[in-house]
């Protein structure tokens, strides 16, 4: 599955549905690391999948598995991810994130 999607984020991204590919490929992507239980790196698909109430929602299920030291980090991580994948920096955040 993650091959096919693979595919066909490059082309989505070579035809046009931005500089990032399609918005829904990569929901579809994060989905997917999240049911093989890699939340690290279905954050990043997340935070460019334009869907923040999923991701609040896995980072909420992800929480409590982490030691409670990292709960703030894994917080910070998820909101710079998503200020960054969506060049919030150039817009203004509270365009990005309200």
């Amino acid at each position: 599955m993650v091959g096919f999607l693979n595919g066909a984020l490059k082309w989505s991204v070579k035809h046009g549905s931005g500089a990032d590919g399609d918005a829904r490929l990569h929901l579809a992507f994060a989905r997917a690391y999240r049911t093989r239980g890699d939340l690290g790196v279905c954050q990043q698909y997340y935070a460019k999948s334009r869907t923040p109430d999923e991701f609040a929602e896995v980072l909420q299920q992800y929480i409590p598995k982490t030691l409670p030291s990292e709960h703030d980090l894994v917080i910070a991580r998820a909101v710079l991810l998503y200020v960054e994948e969506n060049h919030c920096i150039g817009n203004g955040i509270d365009y990005c994130l309200f």
